[in-house]
């Protein structure tokens, strides 16, 4: 059985890479060649933005555990992280069923975002698998209170939107044009990575501006019918 929580030291629900304090690499979903997804670990660095939302994951409190979601994008839905089957040495997969975790304070340190995931009522907690494996595996095994590879440090994707502002159509004088410009999107990722050394701070922003241009002009025959958009066609006689 797995350790009493703290529960002043849980975490909160948000969305948050999931990097184990041993390799040093970030829980991600990924595509086996047979179809399934397959949780594992990779390195956080040289990726694309949208490489970058297969490692988030969402924390949802239920009851005295959470759900993990993962932020990829699938065509079967929401994906939520699980085990294949509850044993010793079993794959950790996502799937479109809801699981909980039982997500613990690794007592061990002075740090409330090291945590251990463990399988509730049972022995299993969340590990990188030993080489000559590959590292990047992920499998469940049983609690060793001083193994590292059963350490994770939650830190959370730091997302600060601002609301658009509505482009504001004003009445324009015939022959004049108007440019609205909305308040910027701005979006913040902020990821914090530590080594034997040095605990390294990487911030993005990303700003959006949309730019709306009116154009008011006289029509070519006022008081036609083009004043509405519509063509008149006279007949011409044979």
């Amino acid at each position: 059985m797995s350790p009493a929580q703290n529960s002043s030291i849980l975490p909160s629900a948000g969305i948050y890479y999931i990097i184990n304090l041993h390799s040093k690499t970030a829980l991600e979903v990924i595509d086996t060649p047979e179809g399934d997804l397959r949780v594992e670990t990779a390195s956080l660095y040289k990726k694309s933005s949208q490489q970058y939302i297969d490692d988030q994951w969402k924390l949802i409190p239920a009851g005295r555990g959470y759900i993990i979601q993962s932020m990829k994008s699938s065509s079967n839905g929401l994906l939520y992280m699980t085990m294949q089957t509850v044993g010793d040495n079993e794959k950790v997969i996502v799937t479109p069923y809801l699981t909980v975790w039982d997500i613990q304070h690794d007592t061990s340190t002075d740090y409330p975002d090291i945590v251990r995931f463990h399988w509730p009522t049972t022995k299993y907690v969340l590990q990188t698998v030993e080489k000559p494996s590959p590292e990047r595996e992920v499998l469940v095994r049983g609690f060793v209170p001083s193994r590292w590879r059963q350490k994770w440090r939650l830190t959370r994707c730091e997302t600060l939107p601002v609301a658009n502002s509505p482009a504001h159509a004003e009445i324009l004088e015939a022959g004049t044009s108007k440019q609205s410009v909305s308040q910027p999107t701005v979006s913040e990722t902020v990821l914090v990575t530590e080594d034997a050394n040095f605990i390294t701070t990487t911030r993005t922003k990303m700003t959006v501006m949309t730019v709306t241009t009116i154009t008011k002009r006289p029509c070519l025959w006022p008081g036609s019918d083009t004043a509405s958009g519509a063509t008149t066609e006279t007949p011409i006689g044979d």
